[in-house]
C-alpha cells in the first residue's frame, strides 16, 4: 500500500482518485490548472531531461526556464518513488 507522501498535498476524493487521467484540473473558482499522473511525471521527467541534452548539444549554456526546473525538481524530490520509501513496515 502506498503511504502518503509528507510533501504532497492529500486531496480527499472519496473512494480515492481511481484512474483520472493527465489532464486540466479546476478546484472551485480557481483558474484550471495541471494534474500529471506519477507515471506522466516520470515520463515527463525523461523527455525534459532529453530536450536540455539535446539544447546544450546546439549552446553549452542552454538551460530551461525556472518554472520548468521546479517541475523537474518536484518530480525528482516528490513524485518519485523512492526505494523502500512507500513500504508499509510489514517485513
Amino acid at each position: 500500500m502506498i503511504q502518503p507522501h509528507p510533501r504532497a498535498r492529500q486531496v480527499p476524493v472519496e473512494g480515492g482518485s481511481g484512474t483520472y487521467p493527465t489532464g486540466a484540473i479546476q478546484f472551485c473558482n480557481d483558474w484550471p490548472g495541471l494534474f500529471v499522473r506519477g507515471d506522466d511525471a516520470l515520463a515527463l521527467l525523461y523527455e525534459l531531461r532529453a530536450v536540455l541534452q539535446e539544447l546544450r548539444h546546439v549552446s553549452p549554456k542552454a538551460h530551461l526556464g525556472w518554472r520548468t526546473t521546479e517541475v523537474m525538481r518536484t518530480i525528482e524530490n516528490d513524485v518519485l518513488l523512492k526505494a523502500d520509501s512507500n513500504k508499509s513496515g510489514n517485513a
